[in-house]
């Protein structure tokens, strides 16, 4: 034991003084200089990377040792002896974390708009490569117990993903039908992702009808991804023949999820059958057709209970919109012509009492009248979550006028206009929600991209006492000093977290704010330090060591992560721990 901990000091001195050698080696070894081509310096970095492997295995060779000593212990159960649903259970769990870690549905093709991209760069398709190795067929290989859970579980053979950048996704449609052939039951989540427009063959559409025809009446969640960006002199609907060779083969009442995802349409458009178009409409902006009778899209339509719908959209007399969980209305950030009319919207609500999730990024017209309209709020006793951040803050504060949320936990995300100390941080309208519901997770954004200062006393005392996450974007909290709040007047007193992105502070005022609401956790993809030259300072380890000193715990999430989801199962984050 005495051997082993004096061995792993002595390791330890070694490897820091072996790091630095290998600083001030690679520091005299000047490229610029050709006679430096076959110097002794370059000679012994070359011979010393050789030498790195043979550590790396005799590294390796330890850490086997060390584990296999410490697998003998009783305490510790092989994975391989538990039970076999347990270890189902452990498979799913890391199938999900993986579907997370490769989701190539989010990523869309560089133009320049983006950082670092040339002005006049377009890309038009997406960069898509396939993960190595692929789940769950990887768990098959393992040994013969491990193969024969994997095969025995319906749900991690469920997920059919087909991305089509290239001619491999013929291979992913075998890959689905091998799938499919794994569960009985109607279950199968398959999400389609057109990455690539020099793909679009008439051949494409066909082999996709005919995987949809195998395995059409097992789909009970379908998501078609356009991520090809429209030529300007081609612009086409993509979405539409992902559409109809797949809606012509789905059961009516079992499809209970679809989301029609385009990140880059001509134009937002309505979705109806070719049978609806007039001979009037053949010069004229007709919106999306599908080559399918009304009556058979209706059908398959009416039983869903989730809708996503991005650029694209049923007409909002559509029977898609009634009996819904889960809605959400998308639009990308540079269009904003689609609109639905606030008595539309109302009626959508109110076909729709046991909504849990309801996200509205489209504009809505006629807002003040609906707040107006004596039948008062629409009561859903269901509703979790309420996303309007995407929503400009003057429509989505009337929106919710609308809405009468039930008993349950609900998270809310808005934006909020400017505010001086003396007035409250939100609207009427929003003081009067709250006064409704039971709002425990809250995440605003500021107006505009001005980062205006937010003042963090008036945020304790508007907030509802029933809040347990704050989440903010895009403010600056740098005031001096936060002014002290009247005796008497209630405020938040605890948070269970804090997350912060893309918002500037000082390490001081937050110090204030935890000596009024003690915060247990904070979370921040890009930490900002406010000096006292006004100068912005990027993430550091000094500005983390400080956090860590005020805050209980201080975690970082990935920055690409909606603040919404930082406090989800799944998340990627990791705790910061002082030295």
């Amino acid at each position: 034991m005495d051997e082993l901990l004096e061995a792993s000091k002595l390791l330890k001195a070694g490897l820091d003084r072996y790091i630095n050698a290998c600083s001030v080696t690679t520091s005299l070894y000047n490229p610029a200089n050709r006679e430096n081509d076959n110097s002794p310096v370059l000679n012994a970095i070359t011979d010393e990377l050789q030498m790195v492997a043979t550590y790396e295995k005799n590294v390796r060779n330890a850490q086997s040792i060390l584990s296999k000593g410490r697998n003998t212990s009783l305490a510790l159960v092989p994975i391989n002896l538990l039970p076999s649903e347990l270890l189902e259970w452990i498979f799913e769990l890391a199938y999900y974390s993986w579907l997370r870690s490769v989701d190539i549905e989010n990523v869309q093709p560089e133009d320049g708009d983006d950082e670092d991209v040339p002005s006049d760069y377009i890309q038009y398709n997406m960069d898509v490569k396939l993960p190595s190795p692929m789940f769950p067929e990887t768990l098959t290989r393992v040994c013969a117990h491990w193969r024969q859970v994997a095969l025995s579980s319906h749900r991690l053979w469920s997920r059919i993903d087909v991305p089509i950048f290239s001619q491999s996704y013929k291979r992913l449609l075998l890959r689905g039908r091998t799938f499919s052939s794994q569960t009985n039951s109607p279950g199968l989540d398959v999400h389609i992702l057109m990455a690539n427009g020099e793909m679009e063959r008439e051949s494409l559409y066909d082999q996709l009808d005919q995987f949809c025809t195998t395995v059409g009446s097992k789909i009970r969640a379908l998501q078609l991804t356009n991520g090809v960006k429209s030529r300007i002199f081609y612009p086409k609907f993509r979405l539409a023949p992902l559409l109809a060779a797949s809606f012509a083969h789905l059961t009516p009442g079992t499809l209970d999820h679809l989301a029609l995802i385009d990140h880059h349409p001509p134009k937002p458009n309505f979705i109806n059958s070719t049978e609806l178009a007039q001979e009037s409409d053949y010069w004229q902006d007709s919106g999306m057709r599908i080559k399918l009778p009304q009556r058979q899209i209706d059908e398959v339509l009416r039983p869903i209970q989730s809708l996503w719908l991005k650029n694209h959209y049923f007409p909002w007399e559509s029977p898609a919109y009634y009996g819904l969980v889960d809605l959400r209305l998308l639009r990308s950030e540079k269009i904003t012509e689609t609109f639905i009319e606030s008595t539309q919207l109302r009626g959508i609500l109110s076909a729709s009492p046991k909504l849990r999730t309801f996200q509205c990024a489209i504009k809505v017209k006629g807002a003040n009248a609906a707040v107006q309209d004596l039948s008062g709020p629409i009561y859903l006793a269901e509703l979790e979550d309420l996303h309007l951040r995407q929503m400009e803050y003057r429509e989505s504060q009337h929106v919710i006028s609308l809405i009468s949320p039930g008993p349950k936990p609900l998270s809310l995300s808005i934006q909020i206009g400017t505010s001086s100390l003396s007035e409250s941080v939100f609207s009427a309208h929003v003081l009067a929600f709250f006064a409704r519901s039971n709002v425990t997770a809250l995440h605003i954004e500021s107006h505009g991209w001005s980062c205006p200062r937010l003042p963090l006393g008036r945020l304790l005392t508007d907030s509802p006492r029933t809040t347990r996450i704050i989440g903010l974007q895009w403010f600056n909290l740098t005031q001096e000093t936060i002014p002290p709040i009247d005796p008497g007047q209630s405020y938040l007193t605890q948070l269970d977290c804090l997350n912060l992105t893309q918002c500037v502070f000082h390490i001081e005022t937050l110090q204030q704010m935890i000596a009024l609401c003690p915060v247990r956790v904070m979370k921040l993809p890009e930490p900002r330090l406010i000096v006292d030259d006004e100068e912005v300072v990027p993430e550091s380890k000094e500005t983390l060591d400080r956090l860590a000193a005020i805050f209980p715990v201080v975690k970082c999430v990935n920055e690409d992560t909606p603040m919404e989801e930082w406090n989800s199962w799944g998340t990627m984050e990791w705790e910061w721990e002082t030295v």
